[in-house]
């Protein structure tokens, strides 16, 4: 039998918590488009025929050079709303739409956490990296 919507999506969930309230959000796997998307606000050009793990290495060298003050806000603006998949996270809402969060209604400090969990999970942080190479057969870094 197939697998069901529910199921597949289970599986690309993550359960974190707020470390200073415990709130909870769901983390989900953000969709490719999301990379090309985080690379164009880096500047960085993508020509059609770039295999996709040179994207990847491209945006973790990328967010691992990330200038706080400078470029964070917008990369949140992306990364956040990709990221999470309960509650809703969006950029602007309809005044009075209590069925979404907007960004601006998170405080700073759990955005930039959500920010690091997320990285996280999808593989782009340098922990993710790390993580990775530690499984790798010796020989083949």
């Amino acid at each position: 039998m197939p697998v069901s919507p529910e199921e597949y999506l289970a599986k690309r969930r993550k359960v974190v918590y707020l470390e200073s309230t415990h709130e909870e959000f769901v983390l989900r796997k953000f969709p490719r488009q999301t990379v090309y998307l985080l690379l164009e606000q880096f500047g960085v050009v993508v020509s059609t025929n770039t295999e996709v793990d040179e994207l990847e290495a491209e945006l973790r060298d990328r967010v691992s050079e990330l200038d706080m003050v400078k470029e964070l806000p917008a990369i949140l603006e992306i990364v956040l709303p990709a990221g999470i998949a309960e509650p809703q996270v969006v950029v602007s809402k309809k005044p009075g739409d209590m069925t979404v969060l907007e960004l601006d209604d998170i405080e700073p400090k759990d955005q930039i956490e959500l920010f690091g969990y997320i990285m996280d999970y999808n593989g782009f942080s340098e922990k993710a990296v790390e993580e990775r190479e530690s499984f790798q057969p010796p020989g083949t870094e």
